[in-house]
């Protein structure tokens, strides 16, 4: 097949987060079973560029808007659309519809929109209303400190003024030939606020073919208790959660170390990052917190080595590649039950599944599997099987090959 991945996020790049990476494996993983694979993406070089690898063609395009990536990018389309014959299908994000202006010009061409997370979700997850008992405890630092966290209490999006007729993602949604999402989380959202029929949607893994490397990392002992919470530290992650737990954790295992492993976002207080405001939230057990900062591949395989459990608390999380990642590294997992992790991990099998705003829930669990290294082993074992069953890279390939297909056919039967 003749593949167009269309997608403002491809590494290396400013911009590359979760969908950035979901291009790059998945167009990796078409080129090896004999496809033709072009993508479009933004350039961070002052002139647009073409590079050709074997059967791999990316055309970075001078673009740093986002917004307007969808317009940019439609006179390169063209040109190579004609140049090779025509594409049989094209893929994008549903985030900020980076298709939409393909599709209106080539409305023939099939188009696979692939759900990351789109926008107002996210707008929503970002002003999530946390509990009562963390607010005051928020309110009252600043309090001390001459300033207000304004953050939790000016909410501007709200789900119940939400109108989806305004959202250009969800008009781009309907002009699709079919939807993709890797988590049954995810397409019911959509269903619920968008109002797509599930049928239309189909679930599929996003491939992530995982370093060796993860393979041969070993569990750590007792002795040295590392609990590491890999991934931005932001809001709906759940990194604010975490934090109310943490005291008690500290008492009971005095020698027990938070490891915070990602970039920090804004906190609470706008003139700090979340990490200072952790460590002025928890100053009395600085000694019990590490901060890594932003971390490469061979820094964060590192990281796990020393890492006893993982813990992501998120608030609500789609698919991320670290919990896999941490899977396949054979750690214990602590995982918020909201989302796509409830889909990748067995509850008390490959994991424990928490509810992120319970910190009961989280404490207890924390402390079931400091207290146990022989669950942690259990527990990391599993894991680590449940990836190469459940998580196959090169069996997700070529069930998206499979999903071309049917869009193909779908657009042919219109």
């Amino acid at each position: 097949m003749k593949i167009a991945l269309v997608t403002f996020e491809f590494p290396p790049g400013k911009n590359v987060g979760g969908i950035g990476t979901y291009f790059f494996q998945l167009s990796r993983g078409l080129c090896e079973k004999g496809n033709s694979v072009f993508v479009f993406t933004s350039s961070l070089d002052i002139d647009s560029v073409v590079t050709e690898v074997d059967n791999l063609t990316i055309v970075r395009i001078v673009e740093n808007s986002r917004i307007n990536f969808a317009t940019t990018v439609l006179p390169y389309f063209k040109y190579w659309n004609e140049k090779i014959s025509h594409f049989d299908v094209i893929e994008g994000p549903e985030y900020n519809a980076d298709t939409r202006e393909i599709k209106r010009i080539f409305p023939h061409i099939p188009l696979v929109l692939k759900l990351h997370t789109p926008t107002f979700w996210v707008s929503f997850l970002n002003r999530f209303n946390p509990p009562l008992h963390v607010k005051l405890r928020f309110l009252i630092a600043g309090f001390l400190r001459g300033q207000i966290p304004r953050r939790y209490w000016n909410y501007q999006f709200s789900l119940e003024r939400y109108l989806k007729e305004d959202d250009i993602e969800y008009k781009h949604a309907l002009e699709a030939d079919l939807l993709s999402s890797p988590c049954k989380s995810l397409a019911s959202i959509i269903q619920q606020y968008w109002g797509i029929d599930n049928n239309f949607i189909e679930i599929i893994a996003n491939p992530l073919r995982i370093d060796s490397k993860f393979n041969s990392i070993n569990s750590i002992n007792t002795s040295n208790i590392t609990i590491s919470f890999i991934g931005r530290l932001e809001f709906r992650k759940g990194i604010l959660l975490l934090l109310d737990v943490i005291p008690s954790i500290v008492k009971k295992y005095p020698s027990v170390i938070f490891n915070f492993v990602g970039a920090a976002d804004p906190s609470p207080i706008p003139s700090i990052l979340m990490d200072k405001y952790i460590q002025r939230g928890l100053k009395n057990f600085n000694s019990n917190l590490r901060f890594t900062g932003r971390i490469n591949l061979e820094q964060l395989i590192d990281e796990l080595n020393s890492t006893s459990i993982c813990i992501f608390p998120s608030i609500w999380e789609n698919f991320p590649n670290v919990c896999l990642e941490a899977m396949s590294a054979g750690k214990a997992i602590i995982a918020s039950k909201n989302g796509g992790m409830s889909e990748m991990i067995e509850h008390n099998v490959s994991g424990l599944l928490i509810d992120p705003k319970n910190t009961l829930e989280m404490s207890n669990a924390l402390t079931y599997l400091i207290s146990s290294e022989a669950e942690r082993d259990r527990l990391g074992r599993n894991a680590r099987l449940r990836v190469a069953d459940a998580f196959n890279y090169d069996v997700i390939i070529s069930q998206q090959m499979q999903i071309y297909k049917q869009a193909i056919d779908k657009c042919i039967n219109k």
